[in-house]
């Protein structure tokens, strides 16, 4: 497909990879800061809904898109949004093989 956003194994060099795991981590550090247990639910029940949006592929012709959810994971979640798009991509990753950690 030409118009593929995914990005292919190999293509970034390592030291591209290590900068965007590094910036990851950046970010996902004001996210488990100081989470309270009682936040754990309704982050799970928000990652669930967003890895479930992303793994439906909707076609539009010649493409297809993915729901992401991320305006309602943002909304909801605030700063905690992004553990919860890293745990959901992670587990896309993982369990589907729809991506790669790597391209993460």
């Amino acid at each position: 497909m030409p118009f593929a956003v995914h990005i292919s194994y190999g293509v970034l060099d390592p030291a591209w990879m290590g900068s965007g795991f590094a910036a990851m981590a950046l970010l996902l550090f004001p996210a488990v800061w100081r989470l309270k247990e009682t936040e754990v639910p309704r982050i799970g029940i928000l990652t669930a809904a967003f890895f479930i949006a992303s793994s439906l592929r909707i076609p539009l012709g010649f493409a297809s898109v993915h729901l992401i959810l991320n305006g309602l994971v943002g909304v909801t979640l605030g700063r905690r949004a992004m553990l919860a798009v890293v745990v959901g991509l992670v587990l896309q990753s993982l369990l589907l093989h729809h991506g790669g950690l790597d391209a993460l």
